[in-house]
């Protein structure tokens, strides 16, 4: 499976719940979705997942049942398709429009007025306009979308949620990405797929690693070479303990100095001593580390 699969998969374990928050990620599936017209519905993916997931949410949330739906076995893209007008009034209106008067789409912010359900209408668009490159390659996630119009007040959603997403648009498709890893770590985070926001995290510090570790090869320093060691176990160890229950019950010290290590992969502890708030001396960051290594022990 691909990194995308894969953080589709994620996504769609998560329970459906409320209606509003079904008819926010329905909108957002539809809007990236292979056709969303007044005579056709038709939705197409490449996972399983996503299509169970979206017969679900339209259960959910408009209580209808597509007209067609691909069977498991079937080869090729997996299909949703829904030919019926009334049903497709029906979801028009829970989206506030009425079909005869939709010639451009366009997002209704009135429909995701809770932070949720600019949530799950994000989480939405990711599974049928969503893809990502694997982290230990190159970091890029995008979501395209064939409308311009949703594209542009996508990027609006977005830097409305603290997100600043790069914009592309060509002819037939316009797409937000990103490219900075904690940006992406950040939103899959924020869309529900913690799982994949870590993978990303450690694609960026094992890569962080393995940069300071040829610029030590490079140089001959065994200095820098004892400090890479040290970085990497304790790397280790911090991920070791945030695993584990104990990461909870941390003393604030030791938790800040666990963060500012994860952050800081290639810091020295000096760096890391200068970085605390308020800063502290190279012993005492030290005596920290040190302290964080004992617990790690014990799990």
């Amino acid at each position: 499976m691909s990194f995308s699969s894969d953080i589709k998969a994620e996504l769609c374990k998560i329970p459906i719940q409320a209606r509003a928050a079904a008819v926010a990620e329905s909108y957002g599936i539809l809007l990236h979705a292979g056709s969303f017209e007044p005579g056709l519905i038709r939705i197409m993916s490449r996972s399983e997942d996503v299509k169970l997931r979206a017969v679900r949410l339209f259960k959910k949330a408009f209580n209808l049942d597509f007209d067609y739906v691909s069977e498991k076995d079937e080869p090729g893209l997996k299909k949703l398709r829904m030919e019926d007008t009334v049903k497709i009034e029906k979801i028009y209106n829970a989206f506030g429009f009425e079909t005869k008067d939709v010639t451009v789409h366009h997002i209704n912010l009135a429909v995701l007025e809770r932070e949720e359900h600019k949530t799950a209408f994000l989480r939405g668009s990711f599974l049928t306009g969503g893809t990502m490159t694997d982290p230990d390659k190159q970091f890029n996630l995008s979501i395209v979308c064939a409308h311009r119009a949703v594209a542009r007040e996508m990027r609006a959603l977005l830097m409305e949620l603290g997100f600043e997403p790069l914009f592309s648009e060509r002819a037939t498709s316009s797409a937000n990405y990103f490219r900075r890893s904690e940006l992406i770590s950040d939103f899959l985070t924020t869309i529900g797929a913690p799982v994949a926001a870590m993978r990303v995290l450690n694609a960026k510090i094992e890569r962080d690693m393995r940069n300071k570790i040829t610029r030590q090869i490079n140089c001959d320093d065994a200095n820098t070479s004892k400090q890479v060691e040290a970085a990497e176990r304790q790397l280790d160890e911090v991920r070791k303990i945030f695993m584990s229950p104990m990461g909870e019950s941390l003393s604030d010290e030791l938790h800040e100095a666990a963060m500012l290590r994860f952050s800081n992969p290639s810091a020295s502890i000096s760096d890391l001593a200068r970085l605390a708030v308020p800063p502290i001396s190279k012993s005492a960051m030290s005596s920290r580390l040190r302290r964080l290594s004992e617990l790690a022990k014990k799990l």
